[in-house]
Parts: structure tokens; C-alpha cells; sequence
């Protein structure tokens, strides 16, 4: 950014905040670029594009998960009826890291009429499912972390991605970096 005084100076100022967040662990990373919180987000982006040793290992190890066997999603479903409040809670937050995968689940579960408790949080997920989840949004930051990285490991993982079933948006945005990437000349892809 650059400002000017009445006094004809101009200065130059570095406002990017390439700074991670103050809780600088992978969790805290993920948490920050799946969250709502956009500066804290770009702020995450840039930390990590900056960081390829913490980076790289974080990212395949969260976008690459296979999804969860479904008697654990039923499981979790049902912890949304449960009777304590911190575990509907800590099944809610679960659940909304999962993505789109487990709508059909969701879906069958509200079909079945739950308690009013869990069909109240049933609905709030199917509402949140879609671009803004927590699970889209950490792919689609996750793969800009990549590639602004550009190293070899990250170009790597960025295929690997890429190779994603062509219904995801994963898949999609990987692909999409990949051909950003090869215009300009930045990718050993073939």
C-alpha cells in the first residue's frame, strides 16, 4: 500500500499478513482456513505458502483423509441427541468438518424424525453444507496455499489432489491450479 502526505512525502507500506496465527500449530492453521474469519484465513494462506515444512505434511494429511466409515458418522448423528451438552456440541463441529459426503446421511437421519434437539442441528448442517463449509473452504485454501508455495513436495501434492474424483470441488480447484500453473510454466506436469 502506498500513502501520501500534504508534505509531499510518499510512503510504502508491506501490509500483507504473512504472520501465522497466534496459536502457530497445524491445528490452529486448519482451524483458521476452514473457519469463517476471512483475515485470519488469508493470514493462514500466506503463514503457509511461507511455511513448506509445516505446510505441505498439514495439508496432505487433512485433504487427503478418506472419508469416515459410516457407523462413525452414525455415531456422531446420534451424539447430536445426546443428552450433554458438550457432546452434541463436539459432534456438531465434528460433523460440519466433514463436507459434502455426509449429506446423504444427515438427510436420512432428519428423514427419521429425530428429537427436536438434533433435528435442529441436522438442518443447521444440511444449511451450512455447500461452498462455505468448513470442509470446502479448506480445500479451496488449502490448494491456494499450494499453490502460491510452488515448491517441488507442494506441486506434487497439488496432482495428487488434482487426481480427485471430478465431482468434488477439490478435484475441481486442484485441476484449476494444476492449469493455472502449467500457463505459466511453474509445473512438471506433463
Amino acid at each position: 500500500m502506498a500513502s501520501g502526505g500534504a508534505d509531499a512525502t510518499a510512503l510504502v507500506w508491506d501490509v500483507r499478513p504473512d504472520r501465522a496465527p497466534p496459536d502457530a500449530t497445524p491445528g490452529a492453521y486448519w482451524d483458521a482456513l476452514t473457519g469463517r474469519d476471512g483475515p485470519a484465513a488469508y493470514g493462514a494462506v500466506r503463514a503457509l505458502a511461507n511455511d513448506p515444512v509445516v505446510a505441505v505434511p498439514l495439508l496432505k494429511e487433512r485433504l487427503t483423509a478418506p472419508p469416515p466409515p459410516p457407523e462413525q458418522i452414525k455415531r456422531w448423528i446420534a451424539e447430536l441427541g445426546d443428552e450433554r451438552f458438550a457432546v452434541r456440541e463436539a459432534a456438531t463441529r465434528t460433523l460440519a468438518h466433514q463436507g459434502a459426503a455426509i449429506e446423504p446421511s444427515l438427510r436420512a437421519a432428519l428423514r427419521a424424525a429425530p428429537p427436536a434437539e438434533a433435528a435442529t442441528r441436522l438442518t443447521d448442517l444440511l444449511r451450512e453444507l455447500g461452498p462455505r463449509s468448513a470442509h470446502n473452504l479448506g480445500a479451496v485454501r488449502g490448494v491456494e496455499v499450494l499453490e502460491l508455495m510452488g515448491t517441488p513436495a507442494a506441486l506434487t501434492l497439488l496432482r495428487e489432489l488434482a487426481e480427485a474424483p471430478a465431482d468434488t470441488l477439490l478435484g475441481q480447484e486442484a485441476r484449476a491450479a494444476c492449469r493455472r500453473l502449467a500457463e505459466v510454466g511453474r509445473t512438471p506436469f506433463p
